[in-house]
């Protein structure tokens, strides 16, 4: 379909798409072998390509034109040449090809990660991947891969013994952390098990039921509160009144200081309705209307008086009188 349609040339990812991020796995040559008996036009291979040695064998076993590489050329730009340089040499070469066709630093950023990756897993280097990951100055950049070759340069000439530490064990590396070399995958099998196994903890720390927090002196706090201690260990909570003065209308707690016995939002409400101030809760809606009044005068009475031409003066001794028939 492709080649009827006018493609000239045919690249084929041999896996499926699932096959991404942890899942990836291997890619089958078989099936690339299979597009390449089938069209005439020329076709690229891509996947399992780690080494040189890998192009030539694919080529070899699938009989197409070319190979290509993502992951495995961005570990080792220099794959197609067949050598592993060191880490900073490679470093330091991108970097002047940044100087003279800039680019995004996020770009440069993402592409050092790469090169990086086994010495940035040393918990030694933590210090230089924090540099890459938070600076945007490209004299920086420089100055880790500097300072990668004064810490391991001794290594790669062989002055010093070389001992693999404990957190590169897991990647099972051909050459010393400081070469550039391929990230190889753990097998789907190895991570889906490894995940079940996350799952199956996770189930058996549910069913455990633990005490809720309680610190000296408090009450067992809620589950709001407990979030916010275990990311703070040392916030203090307000503490509730105790005895408080409940409001006269709605019964939760009243202001301490309020001449009315209420809570803030009955305070409110009544003093727009009775025309009232209240010093402790601020709330000082007399006293705003008399300003207003004493500054806009008759312009105010024309702006405040409702659709049957009724003044809020007379407004509020309606309600006055109502709210006094109410009572009686």
């Amino acid at each position: 379909m492709l080649e009827s349609a006018g493609a000239q040339l045919i690249t084929v990812h041999g896996r499926t798409r699932d096959q991404k991020g942890p899942l990836t796995g291997l890619a089958s040559w078989k099936h690339i072998k299979a597009v390449k008996e089938a069209v005439s036009v020329p076709v690229f291979a891509n996947g399992n390509i780690q080494y040189l040695r890998d192009a030539d064998r694919c080529i070899e076993e699938t009989g197409v034109e070319g190979v290509m590489s993502a992951e495995g050329h961005l570990t080792n730009p220099a794959l197609f040449a067949g050598v592993n340089p060191t880490v900073w040499d490679i470093g330091i070469e991108y970097l002047d090809l940044v100087n003279e066709y800039p680019c995004p630093t996020s770009y440069v950023r993402g592409h050092l990660f790469k090169m990086l990756h086994h010495c940035f897993q040393i918990r030694s280097n933590f210090d230089l991947r924090e540099v890459i990951a938070k600076s945007s100055d490209i004299s920086d950049f420089r100055k880790v891969l500097l300072d990668l070759k004064t810490r391991y340069e001794d290594f790669h000439t062989g002055k010093a013994e070389w001992q693999e530490p404990k957190e590169l064990e897991i990647f099972k590396l051909n050459f010393p952390p400081w070469i550039c070399q391929p990230y190889v995958r753990p097998p789907p099998e190895e991570y889906l098990e490894k995940m079940r196994q996350i799952r199956e903890e996770e189930k058996k720390r549910e069913k455990v039921e633990v005490a809720p927090l309680k610190r000296e002196g408090e009450e067992i706090l809620s589950k709001r509160k407990q979030k916010k201690l275990e990311r703070n260990p040392y916030k203090t909570f307000s503490k509730a009144r105790a005895d408080c003065v409940l409001c006269l209308v709605c019964r939760n707690p009243a202001g301490t200081k309020c001449g009315y016995v209420l809570c803030r939002q009955c305070c409110k409400d009544k003093a727009f309705k009775e025309n009232l101030d209240c010093v402790g809760h601020k709330i000082y809606v007399k006293t705003n209307r008399a300003k207003a009044k004493e500054k806009y005068g008759d312009k105010l009475k024309e702006k405040i008086c409702d659709a049957n031409g009724n003044s809020a003066e007379s407004r509020i001794e309606e309600e006055k009188e109502t709210t006094a028939a109410k009572e009686s």
